[in-house]
């Protein structure tokens, strides 16, 4: 991943995660009992998934960041902003995040449509529920992502994140 500090904390990072899971897993088991998250074990993996993407996230700062220093100005920084966060108008900080209010919205909706199609994956096969429909409603369907592709598809020519390498 090249010769940069970043890279070697990102690795310390994930093997003291990785440690960190082992040393405390009897500690994590008797607060699961105290807190009974036992009893609810959908809770419990929900806790688990967003403590795992909170850490990864942070992990991936120093991994992206240009060097160390910005990657812990970035970690320091990162909810300074929090509170005017749900403000609406031009002084939004997710608006300063460099995508527009119409970017915003689309990745949302996007999002959010990835994770109803992934719900009902988990249940039946996509591909053969539209199979199973007519071929009309099969063809707009797949004309339907075309055109999806086609207006928020991203076609710009844009150097590889591992070119560097």
């Amino acid at each position: 991943h090249g010769a940069n500090w970043t890279y070697v904390v990102w690795g310390a990072l994930n093997g003291a995660y990785f440690i960190g899971s082992i040393w405390t897993q009897d500690l994590r088991r008797c607060i699961c009992h105290v807190l009974r998250l036992d009893q609810h074990p959908m809770l419990h993996k929900c806790l688990r998934v967003a403590i795992t993407f909170l850490l990864v996230c942070i992990a991936w700062i120093f991994f992206r960041a240009r060097s160390v220093s910005d990657a812990w100005y970035i970690c320091t920084h990162l909810f300074n902003d929090l509170s005017r966060g749900f403000q609406l108008g031009t002084n939004n900080p997710l608006l300063k995040m460099g995508l527009s209010l119409y970017q915003l919205v689309v990745g949302a909706v996007s999002i959010c449509l990835m994770e109803a199609l992934h719900m009902i994956q988990r249940h039946r096969s996509i591909r053969h529920m539209l199979a199973e429909r007519p071929i009309a409603l099969r063809w707009a369907v797949y004309y339907s992502l075309l055109l999806g592709i086609v207006f928020w598809g991203v076609f710009e020519n844009r150097q590889f994140i591992y070119f560097q390498f």
